[in-house]
């Protein structure tokens, strides 16, 4: 059957079901199981972040996967990525820790491009029973590009354009979305960690907003 072929390389040889959602070949399978980093913690944290835990490295058929799901919008390799999420061993402890998840904000360039926001479908496919997905704060899903794609000095300056009374409203909407819902524990969830800038300016946000809130991050992968 021609429709029966890896989702990582499209072979139709050596074919194994994975996490009952996907075929892979066995070369694939072995690949992805290489990729995994365990609970490995990164060193790109620091206050108001916990901790950061990076599920997989940013290499190979983890990026091959990502890249098309987000640029290609191929539904295969997205349902397999948050497969993986979800059958990772570190996940049930994070989740149980947490009240609720916040997908880092992705570019206004990358969404004007139509790129998936591959963060929100994964935190939409976390969300159960009391779990709630909250939306990060609203200046900070302006962001014309990827932070890990400008200087040290673009970055500041892209801060600095933000008009205050924007970043201020901002803030105050947030800190009443969390205070709705009641939440001292937060999820962070984002794709791909590089420079871990997206993460850390998300969590200074929230925590503008609520100081006293605990935050830790989960990024599918990590280069």
């Amino acid at each position: 059957m021609l429709w029966r072929v890896c989702v990582g390389c499209f072979s139709q040889r050596d074919l194994v079901s994975v996490l009952g959602t996907s075929l892979l070949c066995r070369l694939c399978s072995d690949e992805l199981a290489e990729l995994r980093c365990g609970a490995a913690q990164i060193s790109l944290g620091g206050p108001p972040l916990i901790d950061i835990t990076a599920l997989y490295r940013y290499q190979g058929l983890i990026r091959r996967l990502i890249i098309r799901a987000k640029v290609g919008g191929d539904l295969p390799a997205l349902r397999l990525l948050i497969a993986l999420v979800q059958a990772h061993p570190t996940l049930p402890g994070l989740t149980s820790w947490s009240q609720a998840l916040m997908p880092c904000a992705s570019s206004l360039w990358g969404r004007v491009r139509g790129r998936i926001d591959i963060a929100s479908q994964i935190s939409k496919e976390q969300a159960h029973g009391p779990l709630q997905v909250l939306t990060a704060p609203l200046h900070l899903h302006w962001r014309w590009r990827k932070h890990a794609l400008l200087g040290r000095h673009q970055r500041n300056r892209s801060e600095q354009d933000m008009p205050e009374w924007f970043k201020g409203l901002s803030l105050r909407l947030c800190s009443r979305t969390l205070a709705a819902a009641k939440v001292e524990a937060l999820l962070l969830i984002d794709d791909v960690i590089t420079s871990g800038d997206t993460m850390r300016r998300t969590a200074a946000a929230v925590h503008a907003a609520d100081p006293w809130m605990f935050i830790r991050g989960l990024a599918l992968a990590v280069s």
